[in-house]
């Protein structure tokens, strides 16, 4: 797969932004929890590690999948993410306390606009460099919660809308589980399920 260099910056650019972001946002909230708990440094280098690090994996290849290969690369750097941000939850209150804070919400509500990266999967659609299959319902599900966060971030306090940010929250999650198991069972490998076989364009 040949991806195209403005397609590969702007999703730099985007999870740098992110990972600049979110660590800002903690450092604002931190200083109004009581009592004041610095939980900005330790996330912000974690980030800045993990955004690195994953980069350079990347750049090198390392999340193309392999025929031999049981679990796809990709699926296990999410999952070793995921369940990394877990054991921080479970294991720093102060993170869980500031997380809380009503401010820190609408904050990370609002970071999911980096998702409009989605259009991503589109345009590489577009170049027959992705089944529709995969990135039709992720391409399409990943723009709709970027451009609605803003929204969803401004009005989250507000009388009656409880609920939909529930609503939101739980179809942002479902279209990340649909685009992780359609990329899973898409591409080459023990787990492949659909051979979709894109064409490649020239």
């Amino acid at each position: 797969m040949n991806i195209p260099l403005y397609v590969t910056a702007s999703v730099v650019a985007v999870g740098a932004i992110a990972a600049i972001a979110l660590p800002i946002i903690l450092a604002r909230v931190s200083k109004r929890a009581a009592p004041p708990v610095n939980v900005a440094t330790p996330v912000g280098l974690a980030l800045g590690a993990w955004f690195v690090l994953t980069t350079i994996l990347a750049a090198v290849g390392a999340y193309r999948p392999a025929l031999s290969v049981v679990v796809p690369p990709g699926g296990l750097a999410l999952a070793v993410t995921l369940v990394g941000t877990g054991l921080a939850l479970m294991l720093f209150p102060g993170l869980r306390r500031v997380l809380d804070h009503p401010v820190a919400q609408q904050g990370v509500m609002a970071l999911q606009t980096w998702r409009i990266e989605g259009a991503a999967f589109l345009i590489l659609m577009l170049l027959g460099q992705l089944p529709p299959l995969f990135a039709l319902p992720a391409g399409i599900g990943d723009l709709f919660v970027g451009m609605t966060a803003p929204f969803m971030a401004r009005k989250l306090h507000r009388p009656g809308m409880h609920r939909l940010a529930i609503a939101w929250n739980l179809f942002g999650l479902l279209d990340l589980a649909v685009a992780v198991g359609l990329g899973v069972t898409t591409n080459p490998g023990a787990t492949q399920l659909f051979c979709t076989f894109p064409p490649q364009r020239r």
